[in-house]
């Protein structure tokens, strides 16, 4: 655990940093940017959750084949990584030849209102695709040498950096719209140049893939492993998508907004997660049952007090944080919660997805993303035509809600382990009462004042209680860590 504590530590900074500059992006410059012109922000929106589906199945489980097989075969690392990296090449080369012929035409399928904005950009769509698919196999080379954190200080503060300073120069009119979609597809491809030199300078080689052994096993891995750690992120991107196709790019950009306030909830993952999957791999590897235990246990623990103090600082103060936004972007309390929810979801359920994936068991992994995929389609099809946006994110909590019970029954069946322990189930419980107390509690002051007082007060309570019980002595270390660094003069 002290691994996944320090690389923990050290991406979550940029990760805060990042989430700071999305959240004045997302809820304060793009709304104004694009207050009379809220498709073009849909549009955006769309070309990444497109590329993102595209990417998910190009890359092949590239992610999950470096992570599995590097301690397995320590010999082989150069020929295992020019094979991962060769998979994902076939597959965008067959991609790019499908868009060349018969993009514009596909594109043309798209809800009628909106087919215009979208004809003529599938060359940026295939760079989208290409940028986030080799982002993604190199990610996994870094989860397996357990160097992360330069991967989400790109991935989370970069690019959001360079986001805000597109929307920022669209806003001050300095480029137009079709300049920002332009550069925004670019900050992707400047982002995996970044992580390709950063993964060269830590020990990313190639040799022949043909000298790999067992590679018909790597790649009965890959196709099982394609969705490895992409459901959550499918799931995302596919309420997106079919909010476009029944509704329009209009409604995509409020949900978005109501999307991403609630989806800051993901924070304590992103900087977990994927360290938390190569110590989980090589455990496995190792037959080290204790290990694996403990990081089931403690991801889940961790991850769900740390998302929860930021879900109960959103949801308590959701009513206030609407009645500061444009008038146009209000009406998402209900997507918040749903959404926030799906997140808690997704975070109780810890490692255990890696726990399947990198083991004898992965095809079942395989098996229980894809009935996610199926589920989400189903009941964003059958809520979004009846509630709208609500539906959308009631659709993708209900998902979330089954496919993370589905997975948590399996992996108590297979590894006889399970993370609803005492701790666990006490902080659901003060986190459920400190929720329903704080969303009912109005002040009669401003919004902005409301927000920082209710949101730093029972916040501070609920941590504080937290602590004085000793739930987590992981995140009690992480907080004492912290406290040397920022006051090293006091013991």
């Amino acid at each position: 655990m002290g691994i996944i504590r320090q690389q923990a530590f050290r991406s979550s900074l940029g990760i805060i940093a990042g989430t700071l500059a999305g959240a004045v992006n997302t809820i304060v410059v793009l709304p104004a940017a694009f207050a009379l012109f809220p498709e073009g922000w849909g549009l955006l929106k769309v070309l990444v959750a497109y590329a993102t589906l595209f990417a998910q199945f190009c890359s092949f489980g590239s992610s999950a084949i470096f992570v599995r097989f590097s301690p397995k075969w320590p010999h082989y690392t150069r020929q295992l990584n020019a094979f991962a990296l060769l998979l994902p090449t076939l597959a965008l080369l067959a991609l790019g030849a499908l868009f060349a012929l018969a993009g514009n035409h596909l594109l043309a399928q798209f809800n009628p209102a909106d087919a215009q904005l979208l004809q003529q950009r599938w060359v940026l769509l295939f760079m989208l695709s290409a940028s986030l698919t080799y982002t993604l196999a190199l990610s996994g080379f870094l989860g397996a040498v357990l160097k992360t954190a330069l991967y989400q200080i790109l991935n989370e503060l970069v690019l959001k950096l360079l986001y805000l300073a597109l929307a920022l120069a669209y806003l001050l009119k300095w480029i137009d719209f079709e300049a920002l979609v332009f550069l925004y597809a670019a900050s992707y491809a400047l982002v995996l140049l970044l992580l390709l030199l950063y993964s060269l300078a830590g020990g990313l080689r190639l040799a022949s893939p043909l000298q790999l052994p067992h590679k018909g096993e790597v790649l009965r891995f890959g196709l099982y492993a394609i969705l490895d750690r992409g459901a959550s992120i499918l799931v995302s991107n596919l309420d997106i998508i079919m909010i476009s196709l029944f509704l329009s790019l209009n409604e995509v950009a409020s949900y978005t907004l109501a999307f991403y306030i609630g989806s800051v909830v993901l924070i304590p993952q992103k900087s977990l997660q994927m360290i938390a999957h190569g110590v989980v791999a090589r455990a496995i590897e190792e037959n080290n049952r204790p290990q694996i235990e403990a990081v089931y246990i403690k991801s889940s623990l961790n991850q769900f007090i740390l998302g929860s103090l930021l879900f109960l600082g959103i949801w308590i103060n959701v009513r206030e944080i609407f009645a500061l936004l444009p008038s146009q972007f209000s009406g998402g309390e209900w997507v918040v919660l749903f959404i926030g929810l799906s997140k808690i979801f997704y975070l109780l359920s810890g490692v255990n997805a890696g726990m399947i994936v990198f083991s004898q068991y992965y095809r079942a992994n395989f098996i229980l993303n894809v009935l996610l995929v199926l589920l989400t389609i189903a009941t964003n099809a059958w809520l979004i035509p009846r509630y709208g946006l609500t539906g959308a994110a009631l659709a993708t909590a209900l998902s979330f809600l089954l496919y993370n019970a589905a997975k948590t029954i399996y992996v108590w069946k297979v590894f006889q382990v399970q993370p609803f322990r005492r701790p666990l189930l006490l902080s659901m419980l003060l986190f459920i009462l400190f929720s329903i107390g704080g969303y009912f509690l109005e002040l009669p002051i401003p919004p902005l004042w409301s927000i920082v007082l209710k949101g730093t007060v029972i916040t501070a309570c609920y941590a504080l209680l937290l602590h004085r019980m000793g739930i987590s002595e992981d995140l009690s270390a992480m907080a004492q860590s912290l406290r040397k660094r920022v006051f090293p003069g006091r013991g």
